[in-house]
């Protein structure tokens, strides 16, 4: 995302061993899907959902407008062993090394949550709102 200023999303930087995550097809939610949305599955009806904790897919489509529960949506599974670069959504004094969260939008980390801890920055452009940071899920 270097230089994409801007860009909410998710996304893969560097898996261990350079391979490409594979493109699975679930069903959702109705939720409106956007590129690099951290999904989980909903217990309940066994469909995805946006995450802001125990994240599993990040979803691989957009649409403009909310889908129909069941609609089948491409997504990559979360692997803990790949690093992935989203950005911050605002300031943060938090360092390499420590946790952090999802933020409300499933898009971006969130720079000033310590609730859920599900993040690990590994890398960092920098400390403000919109600047690139580096994670891996650890939950």
């Amino acid at each position: 995302m270097s230089g994409r200023k801007g860009q909410k999303m998710f996304r893969v930087h560097k898996t261990k061993d350079g391979s490409v995550p594979p493109v699975e097809y679930l069903p959702a939610e109705a939720i409106t899907p956007k590129v690099g949305m951290v999904l989980e599955f909903d217990t309940t009806s066994h469909q995805l959902q946006a995450s802001t904790t125990t994240a599993q897919y990040i979803c691989q489509m957009e649409a403009g407008a909310v889908i129909t529960a069941g609609d089948i949506i491409p997504v990559i599974a979360i692997d803990r062993d790949t690093i992935y670069e989203t950005r911050l959504d605002g300031d943060t004094a938090l360092d390499l090394g420590q946790t952090c969260d999802i933020d409300a939008t499933s898009l971006l980390a969130d720079g000033d949550g310590t609730t859920n801890n599900d993040l690990l920055i590994v890398g960092k452009e920098g400390s403000s709102e919109g600047d690139s940071i580096y994670v891996k899920f650890v939950k």
